[in-house]
Formats: structure tokens, C-alpha cells, sequence
């Protein structure tokens, strides 16, 4: 099971935000001891940086090169083919990676620490009641095909999401934090919050991709999944405002995008000629023309690294750490079974299993151990304030075990009220890095007493199963919030259909703290209370989350001035060149 999250929130140091060493050179490109640009503020009567400010940043940030040379293409390799070009319906990472070079949303994630940076608005303002942002559009935007980009065209894409028969996944994120929008004149658009909220840029302003009035108006938002600018059959109808244009998607094949020449922002008008997404059958095809130089770029499974390095030493490794987790959770729900109920149960769980062991052994060191429940990247990333770690621990395992109530029976296996300890964990059958733990987890699991069965399903039936609350255990990765929300997966309100507790886990004192860390505007105070958050479910063991996942991407040495990270991968493609 997966889970996506796209919104990004963090003040950390540079080089701990960046979340990015290299294989090949320390940290590649980027100023040492470069300090983090401050967050775009979002406190009452403030105002945000401006774009050609942030772009100077950038350029400083990361010893952005001039280019030696123009033109040329660039092959960027992946397995698995997009689903849509429509922006405000592409919900996988795959359509997002060719999106977000072809339209553009108000206010984008700053790929130094995450914080909302400018994108289609120079800048953008909080009024004094804390709810009324006022964002300035670039004057000089205009749409591919010539016609200029206005308000209107961002009061008609917010109408469009929000339309009642649209078919975006963020319609009800952004419906709940948006109480009204308007266009005040041609580049001038108010969004006002529908409370103070913390993380209203970014359920807003950065999730909503503006797409061009004058192409979607006619076609009802219910059919835009099917409309040939959606399916990219009619690449006259895939217009957009940003750096690339669309030429030609051959499904199972490749996507092709082209510079625009005439992109609005002359800072960011593409040096290469072409950006090709091309599409392999497998890891294996992939992998072997990014080695022979039939591609420039490549994502690298952790597994691969090493010949990699064996046979191509001069090709570049960038790791950066992500805020994708591998965790298991636990049904919790009396009427289901009363195995997880009792939070010793969960806690003896964890200790019992040997999560450093699973960072260096399954994902060879590219991975992180969770302390707590936030992320590497996440603002709340406190590990030091974190109250309860769960360091590998058989003995206090069986120690919690029996205090509550669970005894060894004589096949080993622990018994309570004539119920005995066995559970099923269902996991994705296509899975490599599952395959690999599960057997490790059902020993170890083993030796507290505890049976774990495993039950391998297709992703679709095991959603459906976790979505009725008819499983015992599921092990599935997800990729959390950098702004430090959880709520989605632990409040009361967020057990399925309505939110991804498939735990099935509720406590009141929980809910009304993350009420107020929502609506708390000063950062620090935030933090604090996101820690209180933090420790109130680690205690618990309300999720197994076991290790936060780091990312490997690769690059030919002919590639200049590219910088991935897990803020805003895609961010540099403008500026990269290419070596004759």
C-alpha cells in the first residue's frame, strides 16, 4: 500500500534540509555552510520573498554554473509510464514528474528546505486577520501557446478543483482550508483561509496547478480525465505557462518536452533543447542504458548501487534523505480482535524487532531508523525530544508482554483467555524490499511468543481490505508531511473512508492538540506542540514505522547543475546543461 504526500514545510539547516550527500563528492554543487533561506512567512501583516529574490538564492545555495554550452537533450530513465498530463488529476509521482515542467502553481516548494517559495506569484502577503493572503502574479506570464496567463485563469483552476464533479484527490484537502477566492484585477488573486492555518499556503496555493481558462472552460471537470489534453492525443490542447513544452507522449514508450523559448521567466528559460522521459520495461533495461550512456539520468534502487560503482565509478550518486517511511500497522478496532488493543502489545512489538538491522541489511544502509513518527526532513524532526525509543529489545518485549496478560503456551506461542497470539500480515506481492523483511519480522515475532502469518495480495485488495478494517496486520510505505502534520493518519476523524487511520486508532486528547497546532501561526510554538504530537502516538506505538527511506539518483557526468532532493526534484531542469 502506498500513500502520497506533496506538501513540504521545514526550517533546517541547509545541509541537513537538503538531506543530500553524494557518492561521488560531498555535497555536490552546493555552497558549504550555506545558511536556510528564511521560511516564507506566514504570520499576520507579513509578506513573502519575492521570486527574483529566491531565485538569487537558489543560484547561491547551490552554485548554480553558467553554461559552456546550449542545447542538446536529455534522457531521463523510469519503469513505470505516467497516467495523466492533466495536472490537477496526476495524483502519482510518474505524471508529476512531467507536469510540473509544463504548468506551474502560484507558490512552489523551495528545494533548500521545502517552504513555500514563489512560482507563478513574484510574492504574496498575509493580511493582519491572519486569513486574507494576497498573491501578485508575474505580469509578464503567458500561456505556450501566446495568450496571457491573468487572474482569471487562477479563479477558473480553483473553480475547477473545487467543482463538485471534478475528479482531483486534493478537491477536499483544499476545500477545507479555502473559505472564499476572487481575482481583484488582472494579476492580483485573494485566497482567504478558512481559519487561521498553519499550512494554508500549501494546501492551497501549492497543490492547485493553474491551467490555461481558455483550453479547459468547455469541457466539464467530470471529463477531464478523458479529454486529448489530458491523454496528450491533442498536444495542442496541453498547454501550460512553465519552462517546457509538450510534444508527444507514446504510452509504454516516452513523454517528450521541448525548452520554451519564450518562457516568461527569462532567469529560468531552458539551456537543454528537449527533456525525454524514456520508459523501460524493467530495472534492468533501465539500469543498463543509464550504464552505457543511452540515458543522462536515472533513479537508483539501493540494491543496484554497488555495481554501479563496481563497473561505472564516473557516474554520479546523489543520496538525499525522503519523508517516505516503511511501517506495519495493526487493526485496533475490539470488534476485530483483541490482539493490538493494549499499547504494551504494540510497544513489545517494536522492541522486538531490530530496525537498524533492517537499514543495513534489506536496504544495504539506505535508510534511516525512525525515532518517533516524524521524518528526517519533517520541522518536527526532534529526535532528542522524542520520550520513548524503541532500541531492539527482546527482553522488555517479553517483559510487556506478560505484564499484559499474554503467557508462552506450550508451543511457544503466547495465549490470553483462550485466545491464542497468531495474526495474518498482508503486504503487496510485487514488493522486493516486503519479500525480504517479512520473514525476518515473523522470527523475531516468533521469538517474543507472538505467530505472525504472512499474506501476500495485489495492492487493489489489500486497499479494499485495510478500507473495511478487515485485516489483522499490513506493512505498506508512505510518504509523510515535511510540514509535520500527522492528523491524516491519527485522528479520530481520519479512520477510513475519511483519512488513512487504518488503525483504527482514537484519542480524543490527540485530536483537539492537533487542532490547535493547526492553527498556530509562530513556528517555534508549532513545533513544540507537533513534538507533543509526536510523543503522544510514539508512546502508544500507534504505527510500526521502522525506517524513513533515502533516494539514489544518478547522473551522467556530461549533466551540470543538476540538484535533486526530495523538496522539489524536478526544480533545476532548466538550468541543467550538457557536456559535448
Amino acid at each position: 500500500m502506498t500513500g502520497d504526500r506533496a506538501f513540504r514545510l521545514s526550517r533546517r539547516d541547509l545541509a541537513r534540509a537538503a538531506g543530500l550527500t553524494s557518492l561521488a563528492t560531498a555535497v555536490p554543487g552546493m555552497a558549504a555552510g550555506q545558511a536556510t533561506p528564511e521560511a516564507s512567512p506566514a504570520v499576520p501583516g507579513s509578506r513573502s520573498i519575492t521570486l527574483e529574490a529566491f531565485m538569487q538564492q537558489m543560484r547561491d545555495a547551490f552554485r548554480v554554473e553558467t553554461p559552456e554550452r546550449t542545447g542538446g537533450a536529455i534522457i531521463e530513465v523510469s519503469t513505470n509510464d505516467l497516467r495523466t498530463l492533466q495536472p490537477h488529476l496526476a495524483t502519482d509521482i510518474y505524471s508529476q514528474t512531467i507536469t510540473r515542467f509544463v504548468y506551474e502553481p502560484l507558490a512552489i516548494e523551495n528545494p533548500v528546505d521545502g517552504t513555500p517559495a514563489p512560482g507563478l506569484a513574484d510574492w504574496w502577503e498575509v493580511a493582519s486577520d491572519g486569513v486574507t493572503y494576497t498573491f501578485h502574479l508575474n505580469p509578464g506570464a503567458v500561456w505556450h501557446d501566446g495568450i496571457p496567463l491573468t487572474a482569471e485563469d487562477v479563479v477558473f483552476s480553483f473553480d475547477a478543483m473545487l467543482d463538485e464533479s471534478g475528479l482531483s484527490a486534493s478537491q477536499a484537502t483544499v476545500q477545507r482550508a479555502l473559505a472564499s477566492y476572487r481575482a481583484v484585477d488582472d494579476h492580483t488573486v485573494e485566497l482567504v483561509s478558512a481559519g487561521r492555518l498553519a499550512t494554508f499556503i500549501e494546501e492551497t496555493a501549492m497543490i492547485v496547478s493553474i491551467v490555461p481558462k481558455h483550453i479547459w472552460a468547455t469541457v466539464p471537470p467530470d471529463e477531464w480525465g478523458s479529454d486529448p489534453g489530458a491523454t496528450g492525443q491533442d498536444p495542442d490542447r496541453v498547454i501550460g505557462s512553465g519552462p517546457f513544452r509538450f510534444v508527444e507522449w507514446v504510452q509504454g514508450d516516452h513523454v517528450r518536452l521541448v525548452r520554451n523559448g519564450t518562457y516568461w521567466d527569462a532567469d529560468r528559460v531552458p539551456v537543454l533543447d528537449e527533456y525525454i522521459y524514456q520508459i523501460f520495461p524493467d530495472q534492468t533495461a533501465g539500469l543498463a542504458a543509464f550504464q552505457t550512456g543511452a540515458a543522462e539520468l536515472a533513479s537508483i534502487m539501493f540494491f543496484q548501487v554497488e555495481q554501479v560503482r563496481r563497473e561505472n565509478p564516473e557516474l554520479r550518486l546523489d543520496v538525499f534523505d525522503t519523508a517516505r517511511s516503511n511501517y506495519y500497522y495493526c487493526n485496533q478496532d475490539p470488534d476485530h480482535s483483541p490482539l493490538f488493543v493494549d499499547s504494551r502489545v504494540r510497544q513489545a512489538m517494536m522492541y522486538a524487532l531490530d530496525r537498524d538491522l533492517i537499514a543495513e541489511t534489506i536496504y544495504q544502509g539506505f535508510a534511516t531508523p525512525s525515532i518517533g513518527t516524524q521524518p528526517p526532513l519533517s520541522i518536527a524532526y526532534l529526535p532528542d525530544e522524542v520520550r520513548t525509543r524503541y532500541d531492539f529489545d527482546p527482553d522488555m518485549a517479553r517483559t510487556l508482554l506478560d505484564k499484559a496478560g499474554w503467557i508462552v503456551g506450550d508451543d511457544g506461542i503466547r495465549e490470553k483467555d483462550g485466545v491464542r497470539f497468531s495474526f495474518e500480515t498482508v503486504y503487496n506481492d510485487t514488493s522486493e524490499t516486503f519479500a525480504q523483511q517479512v520473514p525476518y519480522m515473523q522470527q523475531a515475532w516468533r521469538d517474543v511468543g507472538l505467530d505472525m502469518r504472512p499474506l501476500t495480495k495485489p495492492f487493489p485488495m489489500i486497499f479494499d481490505m485495510v478500507t473495511a478494517g478487515d485485516f489483522d496486520m499490513a506493512l505498506s510505505s508512505y510518504g509523510w508531511s515535511i510540514d509535520g502534520s500527522q492528523g491524516e493518519m491519527f485522528r479520530c476523524d481520519a479512520i477510513p473512508p475519511d483519512g488513512l487511520n487504518r488503525m483504527r486508532y482514537c484519542n480524543p486528547e490527540y485530536d483537539a492538540l492537533d487542532d490547535w497546532q493547526m492553527q498556530e501561526l509562530d513556528v517555534e510554538k508549532r513545533i513544540a506542540l507537533l513534538t507533543d504530537l509526536t510523543n503522544i502516538v510514539n508512546d502508544d506505538a500507534v504505527a510500526g514505522i521502522l525506517v524513513f527511506q533515502q533516494r539514489i539518483a544518478g547522473s551522467s557526468p556530461r549533466v551540470h547543475n543538476y540538484f535533486p532532493n526530495d523538496y522539489n526534484g524536478g526544480w533545476s531542469m532548466p538550468w541543467v546543461w550538457l557536456e559535448e
